[in-house]
């Protein structure tokens, strides 16, 4: 008995579980691991690009990616600035946010808290000081004393 083509793929499709047949494929699982000026991502499916998005609000995107992990950071005039937000094109996943953007992280606000602080910090010893009490009779010379 001969058969086509057409014939024959129905049958093949027809033998496959139906989960086999309606399966998604499945996302990428992404961590992204921030300090102030750098990003570790980690992800389950090779990286496509990752987008950097600054404090100041503009951005730099890292295309051409291989691999499933690497560590990002401003470079040229973004060199050193602060990221609020990585997006992480990996697998099939997109965030509508820019063309070809991936899943979106966000910094938290771990590098806010520290930015406007002075070093060394107002009533802290200096390197080679330390702090004394203040004499118990209530006289003066308490404060900071170097050694």
């Amino acid at each position: 008995m001969r058969r086509t083509i057409p014939t024959l793929l129905l049958s093949l499709l027809l033998a496959l579980p139906a989960s086999a047949a309606l399966a998604k494929p499945r996302p990428a699982v992404i961590t992204a691991t921030f300090t102030c000026q750098s990003v570790e991502v980690e992800s389950s499916k090779d990286l496509s690009n990752v987008v950097l998005v600054f404090e100041d609000g503009s951005w730099q995107k890292f295309d051409g990616l291989d691999g499933h992990t690497g560590v990002f950071a401003g470079t040229g005039e973004h060199a050193g600035a602060t990221i609020a937000t990585a997006y992480v094109k990996s697998g099939n996943n997109h965030s509508g946010d820019g063309p070809g953007w991936g899943e979106r992280h966000d910094a938290g606000t771990g590098c806010d808290d520290c930015d406007d602080l002075p070093f060394p910090f107002p009533g802290e010893p200096d390197d080679g000081a330390e702090e004394t009490p203040p004499p118990a009779d209530g006289g003066t010379g308490g404060g900071i004393s170097f050694s």
